[in-house]
């Protein structure tokens, strides 16, 4: 049985300022819309100044926060690539790609430091969670319309 992939965008709205938090939410039952969805939260954390780490928070609800998430169906994952060897029923964060869609995710590792000195010369690219994700998913295999967006996105 397949799974539906969400990209979830934090906010009610895109922020004037800074770019919103983007990750990736399989969802193993419920809704989002309702606020009863269950499943697995992946995405990378940390700041351009630091660098990032990987993160999947499994068993993760919308209940678990107070944020609000713009959501958009992107794709399906097949049910071998999600599954765990041993099954969880509570609410963990680890940083271990334990599933076969978390392990093809991170042939892109995490994003090291992408912020520079002022006085840097040349062009840099800044690597953050959306870069992340935007590079990351090719790997997955994504709907057309989908891949048609990221190409986009990256132009």
């Amino acid at each position: 049985m397949p799974y539906d992939l969400y990209l979830l965008k934090q906010g009610a709205s895109p922020p004037p300022l800074f770019n919103s938090h983007w990750v990736l939410f399989v969802r193993s039952s419920g809704s989002l819309e309702q606020r009863t969805a269950i499943g697995t939260y992946i995405y990378v954390t940390g700041s351009r100044y630091e660098g990032f780490i990987f993160e999947v928070k499994r068993n993760w609800s919308p209940t678990c926060t107070t944020e609000i998430f713009r959501n958009t169906l992107i794709g399906e994952v097949q049910n071998a690539s999600v599954v765990l060897s041993s099954p969880i029923s509570e609410y963990l964060i680890e940083n271990e790609a334990r599933t076969a869609l978390e392990r093809t995710l991170l042939t892109l590792p995490a994003p090291g430091k992408s912020l520079r000195a002022p006085s840097a010369t040349g062009p840099q690219v800044v690597k953050d969670c959306q870069w992340w994700i935007i590079n990351a998913l090719p790997y997955v295999r994504l709907n057309k319309a989908v891949q048609e967006v990221l190409d986009v996105i990256k132009q």
